[in-house]
């Protein structure tokens, strides 16, 4: 992680060892575990809950605490003066709350304009003193009777709701990553059933998840409760309340309707509650996203998707989207559904592509429905054992190319985008890795040089989509050993795209040819510069 460490007032366990880890990233400044959870982690598998507040939502920590009664990863969102106010909130949640559990379970990390932070940085438990009794002054619970005015609304400012998403997420990595922890994001409203955390590390104990390629989500139902009325103890209770009372109603029932289905929830209802120690799970998810799912599942940690760090709360988030890419990524997808032929897979994205209209989604589910088979494919495979090669295989009725990229041992492209068209891969043989980058007009680092977002490894069958909205990425062949070979769409066709020096963030244009096109070698070959995009 880019970013320098440094040491201000007293360590965030009390013990002076725990530094703050300072970022800065799309014009705004993160502190990571400016106040860090007490308790350590023991053996494994462990589960974190990631959510986000302001000063207005920090209350709500101590239900949803009380309830998960595990790790808890919070990203404030704090700018101007509302810095001191939320560190002397958190004063109170540690120091003052009818509870222990904010202060041994919950890491507090901080986000806020880099034109907008503190004067002085000082730690949680090392505050300059105010002359006034700090459990009554900043008592969080007038949070639930008195909406305070903040920083942010008078000011105008956006919420960057999925940067504090990718915060909370990326403060779980700083302590634990790895193929056994997992991490459930929550919106911080959102109460957790009893002992959550403690089933669901019971519930992966007892499965079979040591193979490290295992793609697994776990999906939770989603329920709203009557302002007023007691949390349910269990699944029971829950659905004693749903039939009699109507006090509880399944997410969004109220608001969107049928909109917002949750799959497979009345399979989900109708099965009685085994016993109050085990995890209620929904069952496996079967066939395309209904409506406008906003899911919530625990995942593991190293295949969760970052959340689109563009978008705020004022023009809405991704969740809809990260549905798909959740299901794309994980043992859940395309069940039930037929498998494609390779001239199958060709038919149907000439078909989906004549509409007037493409859905991103129904790209990549059609795309992952085809199963990689060397005989389909190896006519249109041409290597060059110093370079990588773009080979045409459909031109997708002038709507799309469709083409083979083969990739020698150690291939990598340039940094490049996408000339406002669409990508989708498809990996047919080996590894490839992506690395995404800020754009350089929107991040760079302090020297110059391009901005890391993600990396990530694609392996056979997996399908990945990128666009210039998502940012800049390059692709290589991470072995020395083996080849590769991926199938990409792009739409619409292009000729060129820009290329970009991950040392300045300079730019260049770039021509792109093929090196073969429908299995037959091209007479003009590729130049130096065609090679990269």
């Amino acid at each position: 992680m880019n970013g320098k460490v440094f040491r201000p007032g007293n360590g965030s366990k009390g013990d002076g060892k725990d530094p703050i880890i300072l970022q800065e990233r799309l014009n705004h400044t993160i502190f990571f575990n400016f106040k860090a959870r007490a308790k350590a982690f023991i053996g494994g598998p462990h589960v974190t809950l990631t959510t986000i507040a302001d000063t207005n939502f920090l209350h709500h920590i101590v239900p949803m605490v009380q309830r998960w009664n595990g790790p808890i990863s919070l990203c404030v969102f704090a700018p101007g003066d509302h810095f001191d106010l939320a560190v002397r909130q958190i004063q109170w949640l540690v120091s003052c709350s009818n509870t222990s559990l904010v202060h041994d379970w919950v890491s507090f990390h901080f986000v806020f304009p880099k034109a907008l932070g503190p004067n002085k940085i000082f730690k949680w438990n090392n505050i300059p003193e105010k002359g006034e009794d700090p459990c009554f002054a900043y008592d969080v619970r007038k949070g639930e009777t008195t909406n305070i005015v903040t920083y942010k609304q008078r000011s105008a400012l956006v919420f960057p709701i999925n940067l504090l998403r990718n915060i909370a997420m990326e403060g779980v990595a700083l302590e634990l990553f790895g193929s056994n922890q997992f991490v459930f994001p929550c919106d911080i409203e959102m109460i957790p059933s009893p002992n959550l955390a403690t089933k669901f590390e019971a519930l992966i104990e007892r499965m079979d998840l040591s193979d490290r390629e295992q793609r697994v989500a776990f999906l939770l139902p989603e329920f709203e409760i009557k302002a007023g009325e007691a949390l349910p103890a269990n699944k029971t209770t829950l659905l004693h309340e749903m039939r009699r009372t109507k006090n509880v109603v399944m997410f969004h029932q109220k608001t969107t309707g049928m909109l917002h289905v949750i799959p497979s929830m009345m399979d989900w209802i109708g099965t009685p509650e085994r016993d109050d120690s085990n995890l209620e799970l929904l069952p496996k998810l079967e066939g395309p996203i209904p409506g406008r799912w906003e899911p919530l599942f625990i995942i593991r940690q190293d295949i969760m998707p970052h959340f689109d760090e563009r978008l705020t709360w004022e023009t809405k988030s991704d969740k809809v989207l990260l549905a798909s890419i959740v299901k794309k990524r994980t043992i859940f997808e395309n069940m039930g559904q037929k498998d494609l032929t390779w001239d199958e897979l060709i038919a149907r994205l000439v078909e989906i592509f004549e509409q007037e209209t493409v859905n991103i989604e129904e790209v990549e589910e059609v795309m992952a429905l085809y199963t990689s088979k060397r005989q389909d494919w190896k006519k249109f495979a041409k290597h060059d054992k110093y370079k990588y090669t773009r080979n045409l295989v459909h031109e997708g009725n002038g709507k799309f190319n469709l083409m083979l990229l083969c990739w020698a041992e150690g291939n990598q492209s340039a940094i490049h985008d996408h000339a406002n068209a669409h990508c989708f891969v498809k990996i047919l043989e080996g590894t490839l890795r992506e690395t995404r980058y800020h754009w350089p007009d929107e991040c760079q680092s302090g020297d110059g040089s391009m901005m890391e977002k993600s990396h990530s490894d694609a392996k056979v069958n997996d399908v990945t989509y990128m666009s210039d909205q998502l940012g800049l990425h390059r692709m290589e062949n991470p072995s020395h050993s083996s080849t590769a070979v991926s199938l990409h769409l792009y739409s619409p066709p292009f000729q060129s795209c820009q290329i970009f020096d991950e040392r300045t963030g300079g730019k260049m244009r770039c021509p792109m040819t093929f090196w073969s096109k429908y299995g037959e070698k091209v007479n003009n070959r590729p130049n130096k510069q065609s090679s990269k995009c």
